[in-house]
This record gives C-alpha cells, structure tokens and sequence, in this order.
C-alpha cells in the first residue's frame, strides 16, 4: 500500500458533519476549541493540551484527509516528488532506520489516521501498533485499514502518550511522525516512551521546532508563531537543544540529531504553497472552498462553523509559510536514540 492510494477520501460533502460521533455541533465544537487560545493565538491553558489537541482533531481530520491525503506531515522533498511520494519515501527512511523486521512489534506514538503506519507496516513486516487521543481518528484508522486489507499487521489503541496502556518493555521500535510537538512536558513522554520500548531499541522522533533564527523578542516572530500554535493546536514550540536535552533527562541515548530541512530540495513548505501545482492550495482553490463552505451553510447543508474550521486551518497554513519564508520554524527535526 502506499500514500497515493485513496481509501475513501473524504469529499466536502462527507467532511461537513459532525466529527467523532459527538453530538456537539460543529459551531459549538469550534468555539470550545478557540476558547484556548487569546486574540494573539497564545495558548491560556497549557495544563489543557491533551484537550485542545482531542478537539483540534474532532474538527480538522476529514479536512486534513481531503487537503493532505492519509498521511498528514511534511518530508523533505526533491525536485519532481508530489507530497505523497515524498512521504512514501520518508516512511521507507524511517522504517530503515529503526532496523524493522517481519515480527518485530513497533509503536506508532500518535497515529493519525494511520497512513505512515500502513505503510511503515506493509515496507517491513512489522506489526505496527497506532495509539492516538483522538476516538474519532481511532476510528478512522481502523475504517481504513480493513479496506487495505492490513488489520494483521495494524492494531489502533485509543490514548494519552503520557499514560500509555502498555507494559514495561512492550515494543522493539517505536517512532513518532510530529505529535510529540503536542506534549506540554517532553521529559515526561519520552520517559513514558522509553518504559515500553525494549532494552536496546531504537526511537525515532519527527518534531516541530523554532530554529536559531527565531527571536522572542520581535514581534513579527511572535505573531507568525502564535498563528501556528491556534492553527494546528499546539500550546508550545521549542529548540531542537531543548528537545534533545528532554531526550537525555528521560534516559534515553540520542544516536542522531538532525534537521532535515536541509536535505530537502524543495522548500517544506511547498505543498502548501500555490506553486505546488495543487489547486486546493492556490488562492483560487481556497476562495472556491471558502464560497461553497458559505452558500453550503447558509442552504443548510453544512453544519454552521464549517467556515470558521477552513479559516482556522487557512491561518495555520499561511503562518506555516510565512514561517519558512524567514527560516524560524521547521517540521523536520529528526532525532533517533536508544534504550
């Protein structure tokens, strides 16, 4: 299986319902969700994070799922890659890197709907368990690995990566595809990572980080940061020498820590940007989806809110880009260490 591969992707007719089973309307969902976050979209309640990002995702999966495919992260690019085979790639380098076999049990630290997972699993053998806090991409996970046929190799658990429902020394290899981005204690989650990983096995982290290049003290910084934590439901940012210390005061050994912004071709903002070639990401396409998200709600065929949720989701993604446009932020920073 691979990421080009659609497993009924979600339309913007099937995207405009209410998320997770719930019965809160999405307009209702949107305002508990904003509620965190001030007029700067700084975060107010950071002991809160397990809820704000368990909200962020009852609203924004199926978006995700018809903007981005099933795999939502960022992968170095080279010229000529789309997005999907850019992340094909990158999960075939993660796989290799944690040394998988057919038999080994590995840990999926904040699944998604499970698109790395199927195809981490299907490129090495391994049974590769997803955990997640969110019931409804839990739920989505397991709808599309029974279509792929792969439920002998996937297996999705609902919970909290600072409380997981596992064992000491569970797994062989475990990794984490930019959600670990959402903890408020890093040193917390790694040491409950390295309790179910095995004795000499490999951990693997893509994380969300400021570069050097950031300055807490300039305004124009703060903003365009600020607009990314209450566009992708983030409390914090850190530096990649925070995120590496948290990984020693866990105990666990870091092998390698890098940035792997640089070994991309393509700017890692590109699939956001117009110049994808992806008419949902040009100015066009989202104004298309901004006028039918208005006419649909105002006919009563989308619930009311689904325009808030697409300008939330907008306001991520163009601080994204800004972001990469001055080089202070980066989605790519990448650390393997062992137990």
């Amino acid at each position: 299986m691979t990421s080009d591969e659609k497993w009924d992707t979600p339309t913007l007719g099937s995207i405009l319902t209410t998320k997770g089973g719930s019965s809160t309307p999405v307009n209702e969902s949107i305002a508990k969700y904003t509620k965190y976050f001030d007029n700067d979209g700084n975060s107010l309640k950071k002991e809160e994070s397990a809820e704000i990002c368990s909200r962020y995702y009852e609203l924004v999966t199926d978006f995700y799922e018809y903007g981005w495919g099933q795999s939502f992260h960022f992968a170095p690019m080279r010229k000529g890659d789309g997005l999907a085979s850019a992340q094909l790639h990158h999960h075939y380098l993660i796989a290799l890197k944690l040394k998988l076999e057919k038999g080994m049990k590995v840990l999926d630290v904040g699944c998604g709907v499970g698109g790395p997972l199927r195809n981490i699993a299907a490129f090495s053998g391994a049974h590769v368990t997803g955990l997640n806090i969110s019931k409804y991409q839990i739920e989505r996970a397991r709808h599309l690995t029974q279509k792929a046929e792969m439920n002998d190799l996937c297996t999705f658990v609902e919970g909290d990566f600072n409380n997981m429902p596992f064992p000491d020394n569970s797994f062989d290899a475990i990794y984490s595809i930019e959600a670990i981005c959402h903890s408020r204690d890093r040193v917390k989650t790694f040491t409950e990572i390295k309790r179910v990983l095995k004795p000499g096995g490999l951990f693997l982290s893509q994380d969300w980080i400021v570069t050097d290049h950031y300055s807490p003290d300039d305004s124009s910084h703060k903003q365009i940061i600020a607009g990314i934590l209450e566009g992708d439901a983030l409390t914090r940012l850190d530096t990649a020498s925070h995120v590496e210390s948290c990984l020693i005061k866990s105990g666990l050994h870091p092998l390698e820590v890098a940035d792997y912004r640089s070994k991309s071709q393509l700017q890692w903002s590109h699939p956001l940007q117009a110049e994808s070639g992806k008419f949902r990401a040009s100015k066009l396409g989202r104004l298309c989806t901004h006028g039918l998200l208005y006419v649909m709600e105002k006919i009563r065929l989308a619930p009311k809110g689904s325009v808030d949720v697409h300008n939330m989701l907008c306001k991520g993604a163009d601080n994204l880009v800004k972001s990469n446009q001055i080089d202070i932020f980066s989605p790519l920073f990448v650390t393997v260490a062992r137990k």
